[in-house]
């Protein structure tokens, strides 16, 4: 009785993510993280924190907007405020997420976690093609 109650509280509380999906692929759906209509790439941009409230691109971005062209895959070094989520990465095995517009901003691979702004972390433990991601 007990492990039961125990596996609906589990699956209540995974349902219960604000944002993101749960019980497959990690994918933040928060309009602030939407492809652009006026862009479609397939490019790959390094994001770093400049200062409290900027971000550093790699290659350099002429405007913001160009950041979430849908395909751009974003590779998170170190920590990165971005739109109200902080990307903790990790330095051997970065973070990489795509935007997807069919989809939403979807985790692609790397190790290290993120904390949406309710303050619920989700864990990233192994890297690859099939994440596995630990909410705490």
């Amino acid at each position: 009785m007990r492990r039961g109650f125990c596996a609906i509280l589990l699956a209540l509380l995974a349902a219960s993510s604000s944002g993101c999906t749960s019980g497959g692929p990690f994918v933040i759906r928060d309009a602030s993280f939407s492809a652009q209509e006026l862009c479609d790439t397939g490019w790959s941009i390094k994001i770093e924190q400049a200062g409290e409230d900027s971000i550093r691109t790699d290659p350099p971005l002429p405007v913001k907007e160009l950041l979430f062209c849908n395909g751009s895959v974003h590779e998170f070094v170190r920590v990165v405020d971005l739109n109200g989520y902080t990307f903790y990465s990790d330095d051997k095995e970065p973070l990489r997420f795509q935007v997807d517009r069919e989809n939403g901003y979807r985790y692609l691979s790397g190790m290290g976690h993120v904390v949406d702004p309710d303050g619920k972390v989700t864990n990233f433990l192994s890297s690859g093609p099939s994440p596995k991601p630990e909410d705490s």
